[in-house]
């Protein structure tokens, strides 16, 4: 994983040491160069922290990180299919057949 694993440990103490909400994802797929950075991998802790604090003291970032957490919580708000995922995991509505566990 060339430091990857030890990169995004450090990503995740550096978010947990800021006032943020922060979502990271990883898999199979993705690897470092799908994924634009400036930090080396090697950055510590308070590198990556001081890059996130940029961000967030950054006016513009800020604005474009509002309107787009406004459009995601529009689109879960009035999202007909994750109205019906909702009423299908809480058992309101019966599951498809091809959802059903067979029971052979």
């Amino acid at each position: 994983m060339n430091g990857q694993l030890e990169l995004l440990r450090r990503i995740v103490a550096a978010l947990d040491s800021l006032p943020v909400r922060g979502i990271v994802t990883t898999g199979p797929t993705i690897g470092p160069a799908d994924v634009p950075s400036s930090l080396k991998p090697s950055a510590s802790v308070a590198a990556i922290a001081a890059a996130v604090q940029r961000l967030l003291d950054d006016l513009s970032c800020r604005r474009h990180a509002q309107t787009l957490g406004a459009h995601l919580r529009d689109d879960v708000e009035h999202s007909p299919l994750i109205r019906e995922l909702e009423l299908v995991a809480g058992g309101s509505i019966p599951r498809p057949a091809f959802a059903r566990r067979s029971t052979r």
